[in-house]
């Protein structure tokens, strides 16, 4: 396994004397102080100091014995709403209680990190952690979230920052924008890099028309004729003047109306034949097709999603049926957006309530919730794909098997090579990873990350250094505790004070 230490309080000490200067009246800083509180079981002083720790290459089953440990997580309330693919909203809550086969369908909205843009991805799994002390957060926008003190978000210098640590008059980074409705990116592109209008529309997910608008909006036109410099006319230089069949046809149509030919008029009407699939996209708003949704399996009406965004492609694999929902939220999904910081105005306390966590799959470690970018703490089986092999590092044999007979040791490992064939079949065969994945054993390697004050930290090392306690959770608490004094000398110190009053139970 390895350990590392992602952020912890600058000066844990001085932050702790200053909150037990509250109890007894002086502000002086003092590691006397911090001894004495700790000593005298007056741990609550003790909670301000805070660290994060990154654990890799531990089982499933020590994950199992961590979740118990509640005071673990970073939570948020079961009221925070998250937003779906679908474009609907649900609550944390909601999430928690849903039918497993909707959770399959279900993605919601997080932010990729490397650059600032909103995607979206599966969650793996909701957490109900307990009853905690929440906090509500308000920004200038008018967000508003309530999370536990532990809860991190993501500030406006990239770096993710617990609300204990946050204060009025920081900024976040919450909900964003399109990229068109950005003057500055806009401009660039428009003017900097000389990109069309059509051109800075497939980048941003939208059609010609809206970034016409807000080119127009932000006053960015560029001057009348200047963007066919160089170009050859689209009617080669032809006009009613200097070529006659030009000049022949304006003269006929003097004087007349045009007339406008719709529907089963029109040449090109391919509604007529309502048997065959190729048929334009039109025929099915006219005609209400009823159909099942590929994406979500709603029978009902349905139209037609064109993957490769050529209107003049029918057959099957350019098209995709779907429902009303599923379509307007694919095309929202195109649309980039990026998130945006946002000052905090107020951080209030509301008292105790029930709290949940979300587990998101994939590499970003985040989601939008109540428009702020909150972060989660655990890696999924559930749509992490593993590349295991018969004899591979993979797993964690537990240190009772590892001091045991040559026979218990194949044993273990044939158990191993079994499971692995079994999920590597699996995926081959077409199955999704979610589902593969029960196969795997409890000690599949799996990586977290989690967070804790010292009052808690001091609990956890207690418990789980006991003799009592399986193996690899001692060694995870020592490595903890070793990971801890390597933060820094003041660091150093005040695990010094921890330790000398560590009880453990035996």
């Amino acid at each position: 396994m390895e350990v590392k230490v992602v952020s912890a309080t600058e000066n844990p000490i001085e932050v702790c004397s200053l909150a037990a200067g509250g109890c007894y009246g002086k502000d002086n800083v003092s590691e006397k102080r911090i001894r004495s509180c700790v000593k005298s079981g007056h741990t609550s002083t003790i909670e301000f100091a805070h660290i994060d720790f990154k654990i890799e290459g531990v089982s499933r089953s020590l994950l199992a014995q961590l979740t118990r440990h509640r005071l673990m997580s970073f939570c948020v309330s079961g009221d925070t709403i998250v937003r779906t693919g679908r474009g609907t909203k649900k609550t944390v809550e909601e999430l928690y209680n849903m039918a497993e086969q909707y959770q399959d369908m279900t993605i919601l909205r997080c932010v990729d990190e490397s650059n600032g843009m909103i995607s979206y991805d599966h969650f793996s799994n909701v957490f109900y952690t307990g009853d905690k002390d929440v906090y509500e957060v308000e920004t200038a926008f008018g967000y508003k979230v309530k999370t536990t003190a532990d809860h991190q978000f993501l500030c406006e210098d990239g770096k993710w920052r617990r609300l204990a640590e946050l204060q009025v008059g920081d900024r976040v980074m919450v909900n964003g924008e399109p990229l068109y409705q950005d003057r500055d990116w806009l401009k660039k592109k428009y003017w900097d890099e000389d990109l069309s209008q059509a051109e800075i529309a497939t980048l941003c997910g939208v059609g010609t028309d809206c970034i016409r608008k807000w080119v127009r909006i932000f006053g960015l036109q560029k001057p009348i004729g200047s963007w066919s410099i160089g170009k050859e006319p689209p009617n080669k230089g032809k006009t009613k003047e200097n070529y006659a069949p030009m000049q022949k046809t304006s003269e006929k149509m003097k004087g007349r109306q045009p007339k406008i030919i719709r529907g089963e008029e029109r040449s090109d009407w391919k509604g007529k034949d309502a048997a065959n699939s190729s048929k334009r996209c039109r025929v099915y708003r006219y005609n209400k097709r009823t159909g099942i949704c590929e994406n979500c399996g709603f029978r009902g009406v349905t139209e037609f999603h064109h993957i490769n965004k050529n209107l003049d492609e029918y057959t099957t694999e350019y098209i995709k049926e779907l429902c009303v929902s599923c379509h307007r939220a694919i095309h929202k999904q195109e649309i980039k957006e990026r998130i945006i910081p946002n000052e905090i105005i107020a951080i209030t306390y509301k008292g105790i309530e029930p709290v949940y966590d979300i587990s998101m799959a994939g590499s970003n470690h985040n989601f939008i919730g109540n428009g702020f970018v909150l972060h989660n703490c655990v890696e999924s089986q559930r749509y992490c794909k593993y590349e295991l092999t018969a004899d591979g590092d993979w797993y964690v044999m537990p240190e009772a098997i590892q001091n045991a007979s040559d026979e218990v040791q194949r044993e273990f490992r044939v158990g191993m090579a079994t499971a692995a064939t079994s999920y590597m079949a699996l995926l081959d065969m077409g199955m999704r990873a979610e589902d593969a994945r029960y196969v795997l054993p409890e000690a599949t390697k799996t990586n977290l990350t989690c967070g804790m004050n010292a009052r808690e930290f001091l609990h956890f090392v207690q418990l789980r250094t006991s003799k009592r306690a399986s193996k690899e959770i001692q060694d995870l608490a020592w490595a903890m505790v070793a990971a801890a004094r390597g933060v820094s000398e003041e660091w150093n110190q005040f695990m010094d004070i921890l330790m000398d009053n560590l009880n453990v139970i035996d």
